[in-house]
């Protein structure tokens, strides 16, 4: 959501709230406690101009206007750790705004063409020298779209960027600021005011407010002399702003009220006695069994004869070797195409099976008391699965067996098809994810499970933002998994994040327009052999991207191909490569990168560089 100045013709003055009494202000409308609020310091702003061409493409860190259309993207970075009270979480944060004044819209385009991208910044850059060596700073895949108009123009601009600053509070090293760009079909043209505007000092603003108060407030510093006002256009000159009114003292706290006292249980009646017995009759004597006729006439049933006493019980029997699972659960459908109806299984669904399993299968240790399977028959399953630990799910093959799910709003298993458990395996199938929201997923792994995927097709087309397989603080196996990412405008085959796994036998492809990474590996340290990784089809395809420090990938007789670089490696990001076979540029901007015995796409052999 964002939202505009709403006073139509107001002056620049008049929008030049200082940020304390702008976020005050704002939880007062709500109807809450004021809530804590400052504003970060504008630390670099820039834009960059398309083509990215090594001492060709000019330098605009000094320039007073900003531009942002096709051809050129603005950056901005903003410093967090001067102006939040110690030991502030990511969990306080209320709300973080992002101001900026709008002084020209030169072009917007129909509605479905007048998006503006915001998207976070990957690594460090400064506005006095990007773009270095003529290239732009990475971003992250996934964007925020938010609808121009004409009207903007001479107005403030507001957008919600609290997701974006909690993941900076959370993780500081992360904050290297954000960008904004016109990609695709949207043919939006405008100018934003940069710090270094002398004529209208309107440089943009990010706004923090915080949940909770953050301590009381220190007293005021005398206020500097206003600097001198430049050369003013028609409107005339504009006035010194005024000095920040004192703060008020917050009221004390009533007093909590005493508990009052717990009144005394009953007693308890008496318990009635339990009527006597009746004597048990005595049984009449047992008749003589009659000779048996050739072919006469059954008699009657003689009378049963008193039980005999129950014998000792035998010593117990040894026990026997433990089977590989405790049970087997059966899904399925109860009609195939054909119209023909099938035996009803036990379940119709994957969860209704799940449902019926403990969730404390798992003891100290991660060791399993028992181990459950979910057997699922041929067909398609529309639901989003969670698994459980201990609980393996097979289906009848991947040609035979589908689940399949839409995706969400946040990255994570509210947005993914099938999301692993520890001590759990997922085989013989295909997860599909139709996309249609913010993030679309196949396959979630979660922190400290460590799944087995044996035997999946996973894919994904549709979303702004596709992680076919999403790695998280985890170590999973992978072996015979195809793993494929196609249609939206950022995508990426395999993501993993502080994560450790093992690859084998995996094929991995991500292609279309826009951005296309076939791996994603973020302070991770993958093993992988036999790996086939490919990115293509967009504007900029990576293969395999390094980045963050420690990390340690290694690839083993394995074949990489991206268009754009077939290995990426920067902030401290590090691989290990040999007898693999490379198709497209190698880019080592930052981190360490080994190569040995490999080739190119001509197989001729490359280099230690492998260049």
């Amino acid at each position: 959501m964002h939202t505009i100045a709403t006073t139509p013709g107001a002056s620049r003055t008049a929008a030049m709230i200082t940020p304390l009494a702008l976020a005050v202000a704002v939880t007062s409308m709500l109807g809450t406690s004021p809530a804590w609020g400052s504003s970060a310091t504008l630390t670099h702003d820039s834009y960059v101009t398309k083509p990215f061409v090594a001492s060709v493409t000019p330098r605009h860190g000094a320039e007073g206007d900003l531009l942002i259309n096709q051809a050129n993207t603005a950056f901005l970075q903003f410093g967090l750790d001067k102006i939040l009270p110690t030991g502030v979480l990511a969990t306080d944060i209320d709300k973080a705004t992002l101001k900026f004044f709008i002084s020209k819209v030169n072009a917007t385009g129909p509605k479905r063409n007048s998006n503006l991208t915001l998207r976070q910044v990957m690594e460090a850059w400064d506005e006095k020298t990007v773009p270095k060596l003529g290239i732009a700073p990475v971003v992250d895949p996934s964007a925020r779209n938010f609808k121009i108009s004409r009207s903007y123009q001479g107005k403030w601009l507001e957008l919600d960027v609290t997701e974006l600053v909690t993941t900076w509070v959370a993780n500081p090293e992360l904050n290297f600021g954000l960008a904004l760009s016109v990609e695709g079909l949207s043919l939006v043209d405008i100018v934003i005011d940069s710090k270094e505007n002398a004529a209208t000092g309107h440089e943009a603003v990010l706004t923090v407010v915080l949940h909770k108060s953050a301590g009381a407030t220190g007293v005021t510093g005398a206020q500097g002399n206003p600097g001198s006002t430049g050369a003013t256009g028609a409107t005339g000159l504009q006035g010194n702003t005024g000095s920040t009114g004192a703060t008020g003292a917050t009221g004390l706290q009533g007093n909590t009220g005493s508990t009052g006292a717990t009144g005394a249980t009953g007693t308890q009646g008496n318990t009635g006695s339990t009527g006597a017995t009746g004597a048990t009759g005595t049984q009449g004597n047992t008749g003589s069994t009659g000779t048996t006729g050739a072919t006469g006439l059954q008699g009657n049933p003689g009378v049963d004869g008193a039980t005999g006493a129950t014998g000792l019980q035998g010593d117990p029997g040894s026990t026997g070797v433990a089977g590989p699972y405790a049970f087997v659960l059966v899904v399925g459908k109860s009609a195939d195409g054909s119209g023909r109806a099938l035996a009803a299984p036990e379940y119709a669904s994957i969860n209704a099976a799940l449902a019926t399993i403990p969730s404390d299968l798992q003891g100290v240790g991660g060791i399993c008391s028992a181990h459950y399977l979910i057997k699922v028959l041929p067909g398609t399953y529309a639901e989003r699965v969670s698994m459980k630990p201990c609980v393996d799910i097979e289906g009848s093959g991947q040609l035979s067996t589908y689940i399949t799910a839409a995706g969400g709003a946040n990255h994570g298993a509210n947005s993914a098809t099938v999301t692993g458990a520890n001590n759990a395996e997922l085989r013989s199938l295909t997860v599909t994810n139709t996309g249609g929201d913010t993030y679309a997923i196949a396959f979630f792994n979660p922190a400290n499970a460590a799944t087995r995927l044996s035997a999946v097709t996973a894919s994904v087309s549709g979303g702004s933002g596709i992680y076919v397989v999403s790695i998280n603080t985890s170590s999973p196996t992978l072996t015979n998994v195809s793993v494929s990412a196609s249609g939206g405008s950022s995508k990426i085959g395999v993501y993993m994040a502080n994560s450790s796994p093992t690859l084998t036998n995996v094929s991995v492809s991500a292609s279309g327009e826009s951005w296309n990474y076939g791996m994603f590996l973020t302070l991770s340290s993958p093993t992988l052999t036999n790996v086939s990784v490919s990115a293509s089809g967009g504007s900029s395809n990576y293969g395999v991207v390094s980045t963050g420090s420690p990390s340690s990938t290694s690839i083993q007789r394995s074949n990489v191909f991206g268009s754009t670089a077939s290995i990426e490696v920067w902030n401290g990001g590090s691989i290990k490569i040999g007898a693999s076979q490379l198709s497209g540029p190698v880019s080592v901007i930052s981190g360490t990168f080994t190569c040995v015995a490999s080739y190119n796409a001509n197989f001729v052999a490359l280099n230690a560089s492998c260049q």
